[in-house]
């Protein structure tokens, strides 16, 4: 930017000066301002080399301001943009996994027991590279969100199913194919990844829905159970067994079955060892080693596994003890049966 301090100095400075500067700051060196090219500065400069005198060189026309071109921009030394159109690119795309457990509860209603639908949904801990991971990586990538990564064991080859569903999916949400064995995954995974590849990376979210109740074959047990340890274990149902029993689950016909096999039980006592036993009115007690009922060579106590699953010995004792004053024997139990009745018992 060129400036003119002196009176004496022919040369024009800049608008910025002439216009703002020398005014502000030293206003008696103001002088009209003309814009080069024009009439008007050409004559201010003709007056100017006359008043200047023959001494001093004629002020010229200041040569025009040339802007430097611009170089082209290099080009930048980060990674490379990865190519949209290679498949390396959609592999490791990452998704955004909403998981959904289902299973099943009984739960009383007025006098009846009905089951409900529970339904719980949670996203996973971090982005899943779908299109990388195995079948099996995957369910327990997405178990995690829930947190039983460790609670459930995938097949080889099959199971456990799941329902996989995105934006764009043939048949909506409902009606998302379940992913059973490894085949199923396999096209899951091309559909998702054309998907992706068709939006150009805008389908970042999957849903996965579990089915809890299909889902307790592929539960991690350390061991499996065995009933060696049950026989001297009282209400082993309590303990072990998908739901816990309850009056409400069973209906008038089981329950009095249920209490009348305890009448009998507290009633008949092998003589020997004192012990309770409906096979001691039939001279098999349980406890003794020649007895059909016992194959284990050792003393022990047998006991039915629920009071309300009796063996055939059990049944036959309970219809010959058991009598009505109105339909004797056998009949007075089963027409009370049907009349869901507790009388006789």
């Amino acid at each position: 930017m060129s400036t003119c301090w002196s009176k004496d100095d022919p040369k024009q400075g800049s608008a910025f000066h002439e216009l703002v500067v020398l005014p502000t700051v030293a206003p008696h060196l103001a002088e009209p301002y003309h814009v080069p090219g024009t009439p008007d500065f050409q004559a201010a400069q003709a007056e100017l080399a006359r008043q200047s005198g023959p001494d001093l060189p004629a002020p010229s026309e200041p040569a025009p301001v040339v802007l430097p071109a611009l170089e082209s921009s290099q080009p930048n030394e980060g990674p490379p943009t990865p190519d949209p159109s290679s498949e390396d690119h959609w592999e490791n795309h990452e998704f955004f996994v909403l998981v959904i457990l289902e299973w099943t509860e009984r739960v009383k209603a007025g006098r009846s027991v009905r089951p409900k639908k529970v339904m719980e949904s949670k996203n996973t801990p971090d982005v899943v590279k779908i299109l990388t991971l195995t079948r099996a990586q995957f369910v327990t990538a997405a178990l995690s969100a829930h947190g039983l990564q460790n609670a459930y064991i995938p097949g080889p080859t099959s199971g456990p199913g799941m329902q996989i569903s995105w934006t764009g999916i043939p048949g909506g949400k409902s009606g998302a194919p379940v992913v059973q064995d490894d085949a199923d995954w396999n096209m899951t995974k091309i559909q998702l990844r054309e998907q992706a590849r068709r939006t150009r990376g805008k389908l970042n979210n999957v849903c996965v829905t579990f089915d809890l109740n299909a889902m307790e074959g592929f539960k991690n047990r350390k061991r499996p159970l065995s009933s060696a340890g049950f026989r001297d274990m009282d209400q082993v149902e309590l303990l072990y067994g998908i739901h816990v029993p309850s009056v409400d689950n069973f209906s008038p016909n089981q329950v009095a079955l249920g209490r009348a096999i305890e009448d009998i039980k507290a009633a008949w006592k092998c003589e020997k060892h004192g012990r309770l036993g409906a096979a001691a009115a039939a001279n098999l007690c349980c406890a003794n080693t020649n007895s059909p009922m016992d194959d284990t060579g050792s003393e022990d106590t047998w006991l039915p596994p629920s009071r309300f699953t009796p063996e055939p010995i059990f049944l036959d004792l309970l219809f010959s003890r058991i009598t009505c004053s109105t339909h004797p024997g056998t009949q007075a139990l089963e027409s009370e049966f049907d009349e869901a009745g507790t009388t006789g018992v």
